[in-house]
């Protein structure tokens, strides 16, 4: 019979590996969000003594971006900025000279109702729009940068000096009907329903470069530079392309035979409407404008 090998079995001679740490949980951050969906962050901005926006406003307590926001919503305001870690304002422009663009590292207070959320700083602004940089209110169209001259583009009435605006300047014109509002020099405001003086021809958009003196974080102008705005778009005469019962042929050669052998005028204040009207009253179907000051006429019916 054949003899049983015992091997006695030496515990701790040998071990199982011990079991591998459970891992951590996984834990999703959500990039935080500086601005409710409807506001458009306009960055750190300047701010003095005289406030930037002087509407409603809220010190000390419990301020965020969304509250301040929330709050200035509610009161009608387009602007929202905060300040100072606990300090929200309000507003509808910049005003007092103040709000011009600072550098983002001056805006580095936490807001006191949310350390995750940045709210200005000493007399700076983190500043918000519901609508963006306002341009210009509901019913104007900004036609760009245009050359005024000494005799001026716009020769309606116009204000001179204080705290101008696009918007003050818009609201001056539609006042007093005019159909056209131009900011220029930074605080001169001229209003007309159409361009004379052969001025307010396009312009490199650099041109315009001067603060609003009512609003720094707008542009009126330079010197002899108009931001020009128009509440129907860019007419051509005072109600449509030309005046009633006459058709735009479009730009034609002329010669020095002249396409046009009727009377002409040369004078100094010509438009498409005067020269439409002067040929109308002389019995003639055709009206042509040329080199900025003369019209010249024919066929007469």
């Amino acid at each position: 019979m054949r003899g049983l090998l015992i091997l006695p079995l030496a515990l701790g001679a040998y071990s199982l590996p011990p079991p591998s740490p459970t891992p951590p949980p996984l834990i999703l951050i959500t990039p935080f969000q500086a601005s409710t969906p409807s506001w458009t962050s306009l960055g750190c901005r300047v701010d003095s003594p005289s406030r930037a926006l002087t509407g409603a406003s809220q010190i000390g307590g419990s301020i965020s971006v969304e509250s301040c926001e929330t709050f200035c919503a509610q009161g009608g305001y387009v602007y929202a900025g905060v300040e100072y870690g606990d300090e929200c304002y309000c507003g509808n422009e910049l005003d007092n000279g103040a709000g011009g663009q600072a550098a983002d590292s001056d805006c580095n207070m936490p807001c006191s109702g949310n350390s995750g959320e940045t709210c200005g700083g000493s007399y700076r602004l983190n500043l918000y729009s519901r609508t963006g940089t306002p341009t210009s209110p509901t019913g104007w169209t900004n036609l760009g940068c245009r050359v005024d001259s000494p005799s001026r583009a716009l020769t309606g009435t116009s204000q001179i000096g204080g705290s101008n605006s696009v918007e003050s300047c818009e609201t001056f014109c539609a006042q007093g009907g005019y159909v056209y509002a131009g900011v220029e020099y930074g605080d001169e405001c001229y209003c007309g329903n159409e361009l004379d003086n052969g001025a307010g021809g396009q312009t490199a958009e650099s041109d315009c470069n001067m603060p609003c003196s009512g609003n720094n974080g707008e542009t009126c102008g330079g010197s002899y530079r108009l931001n020009l705005y128009s509440r129907t778009g860019t007419p051509t005469s005072t109600t449509s392309p030309t005046a009633t019962g006459w058709t735009n042929l479009g730009c034609r050669v002329d010669s020095s035979a002249r396409a046009l052998t009727g009377p002409m005028q040369d004078v100094n204040t010509n438009s498409v409407e005067s020269c439409e009207r002067f040929c109308l009253s002389q019995g003639y179907v055709y009206a042509g404008v040329e080199v900025s000051f003369n019209t010249s006429i024919g066929e007469s019916g």
